[in-house]
């Protein structure tokens, strides 16, 4: 394999990494089973699940990588209901942008835009033009075209993603009670449960404090915080990521030998780096990789990682230390950073 296949092949395997982490398979399981219950009782109250967790956190990932698994294992049809619509919202998101984020995403994923537009159109009282449907429409004809769709998608679970974009600078109270009113409101009507996801700003819109009715809809929020490794259980699990994350390398044939990237005091700099964060170990690997492959390296080795530090991590202000050059901090020093 040539240094350029061996480029591309990292960069469309990486994206595909998933590894088990039990946060993450607990945010889903609570997902799969609020999915069962809701195809159980449509048309009656729903509840919503906040997921909670910092940039990184594997939150999206492991979300649309559950959707996939189930359309494949279930033999969805494109046709047949849609088990989980995931929603990512515009930033600096609306209640009205909100129903149109979702209208997108069923047009996405084969809700003919035809009849979307027909949808907003009649609540205009005449046909909209499709390439624009949601001109002088009010928020409540778009959120109520947004619902209709998802009943007529036969939707099961509704995944919004970075809801912490509805929370913003501009109004922003005001804008995360009206958000969480037109959630409460949707969850009410049972059209599907809906689970929220997104940094800890989303916290603002979850709030007895912003909506006390919203809460009371909400089921018991998934806090994906980053891994302490102080903590026993947790340095386990994030010795088996890092374990993990290796041996991909090697499996998706990026690698001729799986990465020992838990030699010497690799953990101790990954954490260093990461503060924990597991979405930062995977993308700090994947440009230590990139170095690696163009030096015509069969591992990813110290110096990889220390210029992966210097030029991404670094220069995103992730961390302000190279751990692989310089040893790493003591974990005080570290969590003051994060």
């Amino acid at each position: 394999m040539t240094i350029s296949q061996q480029l591309q092949l990292l960069g469309s395997a990486s994206k595909t990494f998933l590894i088990e982490h039990p946060r993450l398979t607990e945010a889903v399981d609570r997902m799969d089973k609020l999915r069962e219950i809701g195809r159980d009782t449509i048309g009656k109250p729903q509840k919503i699940l906040p997921v909670i967790g910092p940039s990184g956190s594997g939150k999206s990932t492991n979300i649309r990588a559950w959707r996939d698994k189930i359309v494949i294992t279930e033999n969805i049809r494109q046709d047949a209901p849609h088990p989980v619509l995931h929603v990512t919202l515009s930033a600096k998101a609306t209640v009205k942008t909100l129903g149109a984020d979702i209208l997108h995403a069923l047009g996405e994923n084969g809700l003919p835009i035809e009849v979307i537009s027909d949808m907003l159109g009649r609540q205009r009282g005449r046909r909209a033009r499709v390439a624009d449907p949601m001109n002088d429409l009010k928020d409540a004809q778009v959120m109520y075209a947004a619902a209709t769709a998802l009943k007529i998608a036969g939707v099961q679970l509704l995944a919004l993603d970075e809801i912490h974009h509805l929370v913003h600078s501009d109004g922003a109270i005001k804008t995360a009670w009206s958000v969480s009113e037109t959630l409460k409101v949707l969850a009410d009507t049972g059209v599907c449960p809906i689970a929220v996801i997104g940094t800890y700003e989303a916290r603002r819109l979850i709030s007895a404090s912003n909506n006390p009715q919203f809460v009371q809809r909400c089921t018991t929020p998934i806090a994906l915080d980053p891994l302490d490794i102080s903590i026993p259980d947790e340095l386990i699990l994030f010795a088996g990521y890092v374990n993990s994350l290796g041996k991909q390398y090697h499996r998706a044939g990026i690698f001729p030998e799986p990465q020992n990237l838990t030699r010497e005091d690799f953990l101790a700099c990954y954490y260093d780096v990461s503060g924990g964060v597991i979405g930062t170990v995977s993308r700090l690997t994947e440009a230590a990789a990139d170095y690696a492959i163009r030096r015509g390296a069969k591992t990813i080795d110290r110096e990889d990682l220390s210029l992966a530090t210097r030029r991404w991590a670094m220069s995103l202000d992730i961390t302000d230390h190279d751990p692989w050059a310089n040893g790493a901090r003591d974990l005080q020093t570290i969590k003051k950073r994060a």
